[in-house]
């Protein structure tokens, strides 16, 4: 098998450039689940990988909500701030565990973090989207330049193994910040042991 890194160069590009689902998209006005459900699909639904993958469910929403990690519903529709909350979670569940996002998110309700906080913390993510496009662009580029334009699959693993080791140490940094800033439960807090 052999795979042209120009091939590979437009899975990069269309990954990287994929939709985003912005606060501005979100309608001040309050929504039914179903609307929300087509919302995301509507602006995410290109970040799925496989077509019968779904990118929010009732269900998701309905457990979100058992678990207190977004504000309590009143009547049958979801304010602004609680589809943020959503996004935040759906942003997040990609590469953190749910345990890990609750902690965030009750962070977040305990320090009365509201919508224009939320929308605080999606335009600073907005900035860094930015300059991560541009540092992955750079780091796979550099990768890429270490092998021939005609990749065979032992080139390809590692390149593979090489983007899943920049993903893990993402991870883990996340996971020590959680560990670090959000846990505030001393049961729950990892051992020094467990810190990666």
């Amino acid at each position: 098998m052999e795979v042209n890194k120009g091939s590979l160069g437009k899975i990069i590009s269309s990954t990287v450039n994929q939709n985003r689902l912005e606060p501005d998209q979100i309608p001040e006005l309050d929504l039914y689940i179903d609307q929300i459900l087509m919302l995301f699909e509507d602006k995410l639904g290109e970040t799925r990988r496989r077509e019968k993958d779904k990118i929010l469910t009732k269900s998701m929403v309905n457990n979100y909500s058992k678990e207190k990690m977004i504000r309590p519903m009143r009547g049958k529709k979801y304010s602004r701030e609680q589809i943020l909350q959503i996004l935040i979670i759906c942003n997040l569940k990609n590469v953190l565990s749910i345990g890990d996002i609750k902690q965030v998110m009750t962070l977040l309700m305990e320090e009365g973090v509201r919508s224009d906080g939320l929308e605080e913390i999606f335009e600073k993510d907005t900035v860094n989207q930015l300059k991560l496009k541009e540092g992955i662009s750079t780091i796979v580029n550099g990768l890429r330049e270490n092998y021939a334009e005609e990749m065979d699959i032992k080139a390809l693993v590692s390149l593979l193994l090489s983007l899943a080791s920049i993903s893990s140490y993402c991870k883990r940094v996340s996971e020590a910040m959680i560990d670090s800033f959000f846990v505030q439960d001393e049961k729950t807090k990892p051992s020094s042991k467990s810190a990666r």
